[in-house]
């Protein structure tokens, strides 16, 4: 129980330093294909089954910072949706690159509607984190609904890489 509180605490530091600009990102030209391949070798490890795209993309970013939005976003797919799979999902959208995550089980609300960071379970400071993550890089954040489930998702300028 300690350990949890300390990660709370840890999670709601890091959060205020974010939104605070206290926090210096450590911006570097992060290879995604890479890091989605280590993120996939270590799901499997967990006996979880992690669907990545093969992309040849490196992006300036915090790797630490990106990499914990990664892991959170897809650690709430597997826990809260319980889905076997989980997807990530790179895309163009106009003038836009989007990384997604996005969970295999479908749920009730209506496709494409943007829900506000209300947790079900826990206390939702996970993705409020992944938000101070995505707006620190000068990111959008999005949390919507899809056909196949919840979709996490954040985006930039396609210039920007």
């Amino acid at each position: 129980q300690l350990d949890e509180i300390n990660e709370v605490t840890e999670v709601i530091l890091d959060r205020e330093a974010l939104n605070t600009g206290l926090a210096n990102l450590s911006l570097s030209d992060v290879d995604l294909s890479l890091l989605l391949t280590e993120l996939k070798a270590y799901y499997r490890s967990l006996g979880k089954n992690l669907e990545t795209p093969k992309v040849d993309l490196v992006i300036k970013a915090d790797r630490r910072r990106i990499e914990m939005w990664l892991k959170n976003v897809i650690d709430n797919a597997f826990k809260h949706a319980h889905s076997e799979t989980v997807f990530v999902e790179i895309r163009t959208e106009g003038a836009e690159t989007v990384l997604a995550v996005k969970s295999s089980e479908a749920t009730n609300s209506p496709a494409g509607e943007v829900h506000p960071i209300r947790p079900e379970k826990g206390f939702g400071l996970g993705l409020m984190l992944c938000e101070s993550i995505a707006k620190a890089h000068g990111w959008k954040f999005a949390v919507s609904q899809s056909a196949t489930g919840m979709v996490v998702s954040i985006s930039w300028s396609a210039e920007e890489h």
